[in-house]
């Protein structure tokens, strides 16, 4: 059996903005924030449980990981993701070993990233905060 990697997804978010996030496990949102010269994650809303859900965000970033597969649907605004894995026993170079081209061990979730078009909504949901 193939040992499930965690998918880190960083948002970028430039202007406020709304992302409907599509997850099958359930995930926290983190705010990213300074202080004294180190980064500092605070909670961002409710945890999010499988589902699609709508995510209002200020101008920031904000990072999440997942055991599996999920969407990003940018509904409103101006959102750059970016995305890495990294195993729980490594060391941060574990990142540059991949982009090396060695394969990492286990498979790691993919992220779909994709623009609503307007009037364009996904099915059952629920708004978070």
């Amino acid at each position: 059996m193939m040992k499930k990697v965690p998918l880190q997804v960083t948002l970028h978010v430039e202007t406020p903005s709304v992302v409907a996030v599509t997850v099958a496990d359930t995930v926290q949102i983190d705010r990213l924030l300074r202080h004294d010269d180190a980064a500092v994650a605070e909670r961002h809303g409710p945890l999010l449980e499988p589902g699609t859900r709508d995510v209002d965000l200020a101008p920031g970033i904000y990072a999440f990981r997942t055991l599996c597969d999920a969407e990003l649907a940018v509904v409103s605004g101006g959102v750059t993701t970016s995305i890495g894995v990294q195993h729980k026993d490594e060391d941060p170079t574990f990142q540059a070993s991949i982009l090396r081209g060695e394969a990492p061990r286990g498979r790691a979730p993919r992220l779909t990233v994709r623009s609503m078009s307007s009037g364009e909504r996904p099915g059952n949901l629920i708004r978070s905060r």
